[in-house]
C-alpha cells in the first residue's frame, strides 16, 4: 500500500481542461462519495489552477484476469474523472501526472509549501490544501 495521487495543474494542463476537471467546496462532498464507489477512498484538492486526487494504493495482483495490475490506482481514479465529469480520457490523460509513494508525499508538500503554485509563496494554498483534507 502506498500514496498515490492523480492530478493536472497549471503546467500540465490549458485552463480550458483544469476548468473541466474543477469542484467547488459544495460539490466535494458527493464527488468524494463517488470517488469511494471507485474504490478510491481519498482526499480531492481542487483550486484555480490544479485538481488532484489523493488516495492510498493498493496494488492488484497482475493477471490475466486484471491486466492492470500496478496501475490499478490509477486506472480507478481515470475511471471516477470520466463519469464525474464526462470527459473522455483520450482527451484529458495526457495532462494528468501520476505520484506514487515518495514521490506522491513529495509533491504534496511542494504544493502545501507553495513551490508547485503559479506564485511562489501564495498563502491560500495551505488553507485550501487544509480544507480539502477536512472534507
Amino acid at each position: 500500500m502506498e500514496f498515490l495521487v492523480v492530478g493536472l495543474n497549471h503546467r500540465t494542463a490549458p485552463v480550458e481542461v483544469r476548468e473541466r476537471l474543477a469542484l467547488n467546496k459544495e460539490q466535494l462532498p458527493e464527488a468524494l462519495g463517488a470517488l469511494n464507489t471507485h474504490g478510491v477512498p481519498g482526499v480531492i484538492l481542487s483550486t484555480c489552477n490544479r485538481s488532484e486526487f489523493y488516495t492510498l494504493d493498493v496494488p492488484e495482483a497482475h493477471s490475466p484476469e486484471r491486466p492492470e495490475g500496478l496501475e490499478a490506482g490509477a486506472n480507478r481514479v481515470k475511471n471516477f474523472l470520466v463519469e464525474r465529469f464526462g470527459i473522455s480520457l483520450l482527451d484529458v490523460d495526457r495532462y494528468l501526472y501520476v505520484y506514487r509513494g515518495y514521490d506522491c508525499i513529495h509533491h504534496l508538500f511542494r504544493v502545501s509549501s507553495s513551490l508547485d503554485s503559479m506564485i511562489l509563496g501564495e498563502e491560500q494554498i495551505i488553507g485550501q490544501v487544509r480544507d480539502a483534507y477536512e472534507a
